[in-house]
Formats: structure tokens, sequence, C-alpha cells
């Protein structure tokens, strides 16, 4: 796309101009997207204002849900699976139809949380217990080990350290609803090179 958009630095950030809103839609919710092997998160912003008062922290992408069995590939359990991971968008309604092994749900999750890779879920339904794998399309930059995106010179220890004291005073930026408290091995960051 090289007519219709125009760039400019904003200092930390940079601000993309469409001529026409759908593409400006295409590129806002048909991503991830990398640049030099690195993601970025794009936030929609009205051109008034401070571009670094966008806020910057959630991303939109598929998740492949694996391991549900038969019954419960179905809208009412890949709600269940996919609230406990960020917002609901769809479903891949193709897949679903089928009742494919692998379900795929589109999300909008907060990059500043943990990424789950697997979960166990207890289905109210019929009481079934599930564990999934949850595969992230075109996701990249995440700690398998720890589920973080954002490390910081401390390490995984010291960020979810943080993470425990926010939930004990919870604000409006936390939301303590799409975190999972997990023991982290030490060594996380060191062992690990990305998802």
């Amino acid at each position: 796309m090289k007519r219709g958009l125009s760039v400019s630095d904003a200092g930390d950030r940079f601000v993309f101009q469409f001529e026409r809103v759908a593409e400006r839609n295409r590129v806002l919710h048909g991503g991830p997207w990398h640049y030099r092997n690195t993601m970025l998160v794009l936030g929609l912003y009205d051109g008034r204002g401070d571009p670094s008062a966008v806020p910057l922290n959630t991303l939109e992408t598929w998740v492949a849900v694996e391991g549900l069995v038969h019954n419960l590939r179905n809208p009412k359990a890949l709600n269940m699976v996919g609230s406990g991971l960020g917002r609901v968008i769809r479903f891949d309604q193709t897949v679903l139809k089928r009742k494919e092994e692998v379900q795929k749900i589109k999300l909008e999750f907060d990059v500043r949380r943990r990424i789950r890779v697997w979960q166990e879920i207890e289905f109210e339904m019929d009481g079934t217990v599930a564990e999934v794998d949850l595969t992230y399309d075109k996701v990249k930059g995440f700690r398998r080990l720890c589920g973080l995106f954002i490390h910081d010179a401390m390490g995984c220890d010291h960020m979810i350290q943080k993470e425990r004291e926010a939930l004990k005073a919870p604000s409006e930026e936390f939301d303590e609803s799409f975190v999972t408290i997990l023991e982290v091995n030490r060594t996380c960051c060191a062992e690990s090179k990305g998802g």
C-alpha cells in the first residue's frame, strides 16, 4: 500500500494516516503485524490530542484451540475458553460447523498479561474437564515458559512479583480477570528463546 497512507513520527510512536477507512480497518484488525521480526501493537487514534495517550496494550489474533472433545466444539464452550484469554471477537465458522479437532477463536488480548499456551477448563454444562493446547497465529516475542511479552532487566520473577502486587490493589488499568498466576522457573528467560 503505497498510496493513500502517510506516516509521521510522533516521538516514541508513529502515526499512520489512511485515506480510506476500509484500509485502516484492514490494518487494525488484519494483523498481527511485524517489523524486523518485532510485533507491532496498533491503536486507533482520532487525530486529536497527544498520540502517546493512545493505549497500545492489546493485540488481535486467531488462537487455535486443540483438545476439546467432539461435543464441546460449539460456540458456548469456545466462548468459555476464549473469555479466559481475552475478549472474544468471533469464531472460525467453517471449522466450527465441521466440528474439526482444532477450533479457532479470534481474540483481543492484553500483551501486558501472560499468554497461556495450555489451559485446563471444567465446563459447567456437563462437568467435562478438558486440557486444551493454545496456538497463537503470527504472535512473536513472548516466552513460552512464562507467557510474558515484556521482560525487564530483572527477569520473569520480577515481572511476576509486579503482577502479584498489582493483583493485591487492582486498578482500572489492571484487569485481573486476564491473569493466571503460575510459578515460573527462575531461568525462564535464559532458557527460552521465544514463542
